[in-house]
């Protein structure tokens, strides 16, 4: 058996382990040199999840006020990061594993990427690149892809941009886990939120670029409408070589204002 294969079945035993064998699997896992348990951390830090096609391909899915404008329509069960399950095994490896994902969040090596589809006035985000702290990475990338649009086929939905405020400011209050309806005893901080702008529907030259427009304008109304109710930094929307920058500053007032920056 090739050190992948017998790496692999030391972290996923078969089911048909027997009682105490866990044990027996952490610590061959532990007598590995320290550096080969280090890449095994680092290759699960950049774990990634294969993303639907479209809101069809979305799997098995929990609609929230499927009847409102704004539905958001989360996946049924939330994922689990491998390198979560593998840090609540015993102590030491939760210690090593936490000096890992101190290098990588400090580091910014790699952000937490978002998959969001938008089709009317839903939306479907899936996790791409899963988070793999309590909190988040300063800067999470999101692919803002638009499958259909409303009216003449150049107009962001007021349904859908809804459920994108909603979307952050439930990810910030509740943690990562979308699904999650208990608020956290402290709201995360998020330093970026970056969306890439993709259209996936046929459209005409006219109806393109005012999609475009529309979008563009939708993510700075998050700016101007305080998304994240203080506890975002920045927010970032590319197309192409087409990019804007808008920082969210908090005033002594509580009140929090945004402004479009060259970066």
């Amino acid at each position: 058996m090739c050190e992948t294969g017998a790496l692999e079945q030391e972290l996923n035993p078969t089911n048909d382990s027997r009682p105490g064998d866990d044990e027996g699997h952490q610590s061959r896992f532990l007598s590995l040199p320290r550096e080969l348990r280090d890449l095994v951390y680092e290759c699960l830090v950049d774990e990634r999840r294969r993303r639907p096609e479209n809101p069809d391909d979305a799997g098995e899915r929990s609609p929230v006020s499927p009847t409102t404008p704004g539905s958001i329509v989360y996946e049924s069960k939330s994922p689990k990061p491998a390198m979560l399950q593998l840090k609540l095994c015993n102590k030491q490896i939760y210690h090593e594993i936490r000096d890992t994902l101190k290098n990588y969040v400090n580091g910014d090596t790699g952000p937490t990427r978002l998959d969001i589809m938008v089709k009317g006035s839903a939306i479907w985000p899936t996790w791409i690149k899963l988070p793999v702290t309590p909190y988040l990475d300063p800067t999470i990338q999101i692919d803002l892809r638009i499958f259909e649009a409303t009216d003449f086929g150049s107009e962001f939905s007021t349904g859908a941009y809804r459920a994108l405020w909603s979307l952050f400011n439930r990810l910030i209050f509740r943690g990562p886990c979308l699904i999650h309806n208990k608020d956290l005893p402290k709201p995360l901080e998020v330093g970026r939120l970056r969306f890439e702008i993709m259209l996936c529907f046929p459209t005409s030259v006219d109806d393109l670029f005012g999609t475009y427009r529309d979008v563009f304008e939708r993510l700075e109304k998050l700016a101007y409408d305080n998304v994240g109710l203080g506890n975002v930094g920045t927010i970032e929307a590319c197309l192409g070589a087409d990019r804007r920058v808008w920082r969210l500053r908090q005033l002594p007032t509580g009140l929090t204002f945004a402004s479009r920056i060259n970066e």
